[in-house]
């Protein structure tokens, strides 16, 4: 409850502090499967740098509803918005949580047609191509001629990371529970293994995929942490960029090539994860609108100024 009182100060950095010790967050060993789970996604790097990302640029901007909604979801406490809220606009039983809207998408689009899941989705993949043009990259492409429509992916570079080499993204995002939210996994499975699952399965269905084509597969776990390889796709884009700041002459062991990257790093770090999580907690604020047959009307009518609280 610390964290979310309006009188505390510094309340971002001691919200990191504690969840990347979770020996803290779990003193007495209560925590459930799940409950680990998130709590190891909320610890990778860069899951939480939306909570201390100033609104600087539009792609930084986090409004107050849904910035609400999102740190309830990553705290795991019940939704204040969806209070009163028993069914979905398709009908179905819903969380307070919010799992329902951010796992099915029921009642999250915009407009009727595309669900947030799509929005989110294709959010995330604008995101990761504008870091792309940034690295040099000539507008990253939608259209992938000659791939049927299973391996289409949802960018593709050409000529990067080499001359020759036409890498092809393919964009997931995966929640730690399945549709009837259930623990994707073991009860005692390792931090990540939801995401390298979902990379795994990317990189089966690319398996025949021929030269010049190469496949990245660019996978989140709703909660921020990324897959290996995004991870170190991220760490060879940032050099790229950086490259292309300081001329082919740059020396990557200095100081100020890795001051330079690391800014593009934690920039990006930053726009990806504000990004993820607005994208949920739009899911969840539209999929609540929808469910009372408000419309968009509803996206804003609740109060936003109470304190977060769990519901018992």
């Amino acid at each position: 409850s610390e964290f979310i009182a309006e009188s505390q100060k510094s309340v971002q950095t001691k919200l990191l502090s504690l969840v990347h010790d979770r020996r803290a967050v779990d003193r007495d060993g209560l925590l459930t499967p799940f409950q680990k789970s998130r709590v190891d996604s909320l610890r990778a790097r860069g899951a939480l740098s939306w909570v201390s990302a100033f609104p600087t640029s539009p792609a930084l901007e986090f409004p107050a509803n849904l910035y609400r909604a999102a740190m309830c979801y990553n705290l795991g406490l019940h939704q204040p918005c969806l209070q009163g809220v028993s069914k979905c606009v398709k009908g179905h039983d819903i969380d307070l949580f919010g799992h329902h809207f951010i796992n099915l998408g029921c009642g999250t689009g915009i407009d009727g047609r595309h669900t947030g899941l799509f929005v989110r989705h294709n959010s995330i993949a604008r995101t990761f191509a504008n870091f792309l043009h940034e690295a040099g990259v000539p507008k990253p492409k939608m259209d992938l001629p000659g791939l049927d429509v299973n391996r289409r992916g949802d960018i593709l570079a050409h000529d990067f990371p080499d001359p020759g080499v036409h890498t092809v993204f393919d964009v997931t995002v995966s929640s730690l529970l399945s549709a009837n939210l259930q623990l994707r996994g073991p009860v005692d499975m390792e931090p990540g293994r939801v995401a390298e699952r979902a990379a795994e399965d990317k990189r089966a269905i690319y398996t025949t995929l021929q030269p010049p084509f190469s496949f990245v597969p660019l996978v989140y776990e709703t909660h921020g942490r990324p897959c290996e390889q995004t991870q170190q796709f991220f760490f060879a884009t940032a050099s790229v960029a950086t490259t292309r700041v300081l001329g082919f002459d740059a020396v990557e062991g200095s100081p100020e090539f890795a001051k330079i990257r690391n800014g593009f790093l934690g920039r990006w770090s930053r726009e990806l994860s504000v990004s993820l999580q607005r994208s949920n907690a739009k899911m969840i604020v539209y999929g609540r609108a929808a469910g009372l047959g408000l419309g968009s009307a509803g996206i804003l009518d609740f109060d936003i100024s109470d304190d977060f609280q769990e519901i018992s």
